[in-house]
């Protein structure tokens, strides 16, 4: 089960973490920019700048020429604390010690704290950098002889090219002029500030276990469904889930109150889907059937959550779309009932995760920042905060009802 804290408990935005891991940095950029100062200083990364200074967005770029060997504490420290980290991977960018050292760090951050990265490929293609080839490949091997004598270092820098590559990004050869590219990419970067915004988990009492949890469960499977009774919290752990990962895929959308939907127009709710995974707003619901339908859905890394079905028939058309998705992409599926999870027409069987009650511990938390402001209840409350804490952790209609009155 899951619950949402009293909203003027919650640290402000400015401040707080942002991801669901206890010891997040604090967030003091939106976007940090990683560039090779000699290939794109002057052209590109400048032009980007400016244009994403200009909508406003709070952004760190390093203007110091003489870099060195190795990266500055300083430079580490801005790099936990930027929301986005937009990667220009230019020819000689694995030449430098240094680039290469901001990326290993980018990583790091993006799997330790959830942040954004997002590569622009400029003027190389992506499958040089993932197999380190071609003049790419040329710079990084005179970059690994020169540190030869430091092996894990080498190997750390290989396996971020690899997974940074390998996500969703720009390609600068499909867009031309350029200024239509770094329109793009502003509009991309506004677009995910806004999404981030808009999704706290700071104040969701017992969500960092089960995000963990379905997240393991998705590394796995191609479809995970998360089953338990009404208004136990699947929605927002589906919503949590689903807000982490976006970065990661091509296209990716949401689609809430399935059930509701699919009675009211069953039509118009795959329409609505495919438009947005798509991006094509004249898109026909009845072309699923057309073999083109399925080449478009199979180029595409698509995470999509399908929320609240309660009848695998009537959500047939979506489920089985989720099969011509290419390789890579995730489904997630909440549900009440979790057979209707187990009855899904999908080519395999969705990995269930069942959300449960508020531990005591966790109920007792959330009844104290409500009711007292504070992570612990007042001493003189204290068996009478466990005595309530612990039967409402079961009953979150009641318990919130409470919360209300104790507000």
């Amino acid at each position: 089960m899951l619950a949402v804290q009293d909203r003027s408990a919650r640290i402000s935005s400015g401040s707080a973490a942002t991801s669901t891991n206890s010891c997040s940095a604090a967030i003091k950029y939106e976007v940090f920019l990683s560039f090779r100062g000699e290939d794109t200083r002057d052209t590109f990364s400048s032009y980007l700048y400016e244009a994403l200074r200009q909508a406003g967005i709070h952004i760190f770029m390093d203007h110091k020429l003489d870099k060195g060997d190795h990266i500055s504490p300083i430079l580490l420290k801005t790099i936990e604390e930027s929301e986005i980290s937009l990667i220009i991977f230019s020819e000689d960018y694995a030449s430098s010690t240094w680039c290469m050292d901001e990326l290993v760090h980018i990583m790091k951050c993006k799997d330790k704290y959830g942040r954004f990265v997002v590569p622009i490929f400029y003027n190389v293609d992506p499958s040089n950098i993932r197999k380190q080839d071609g003049r790419f490949g040329d710079g990084f091997a005179k970059l690994m002889q020169r540190s030869k004598h430091d092996q894990n270092r080498v190997q750390e820098w290989e396996n971020a090219l690899i997974k940074s590559a390998s996500l969703s990004g720009w390609d600068s050869k499909n867009f031309r002029p350029e200024p239509e590219l770094v329109k793009k990419i502003v509009k991309d970067v506004l677009s995910k500030l806004n999404r981030k915004s808009s999704f706290h988990v700071d104040g969701l009492v017992g969500i960092d276990h089960q995000i963990q949890k379905v997240e393991e469960l998705l590394g796995e499977a191609r479809i995970v469904g998360i089953w338990g009774m009404g208004g136990i919290g699947k929605t927002t752990l589906a919503r949590a889930v689903f807000e982490r990962l976006t970065a990661d895929f091509e296209a990716f959308h949401f689609v809430e109150d399935v059930r509701q939907k699919l009675a009211k127009n069953r039509s118009k709710c795959l329409k609505e889907c495919l438009k947005k995974l798509l991006d094509d707003d004249d898109i026909n619901p009845y072309n699923l059937t057309y073999a083109s339908m399925r080449r478009r859905l199979e180029h595409k890394k698509i995470l999509l959550v399908l929320d609240d079905v309660d009848n695998f028939r009537m959500a047939e058309d979506l489920i089985k779309a989720c099969d011509w998705f290419r390789e890579g992409s995730r489904v997630i599926i909440t549900s009440r009932d979790r057979q209707v999870l187990k009855n899904t027409s999908a080519s395999e069987s969705p990995a269930t995760y069942h959300v449960s009650k508020l531990e005591p511990h966790d109920a007792l938390h959330l009844f104290s920042l409500n009711a007292f402001k504070q992570h612990e209840p007042l001493k003189s409350y204290s068996k009478l905060s466990k005595s309530d804490g612990g039967f409402l952790g079961t009953i979150q209609d009641a318990y919130m009802v409470l919360l209300q009155i104790l507000r």
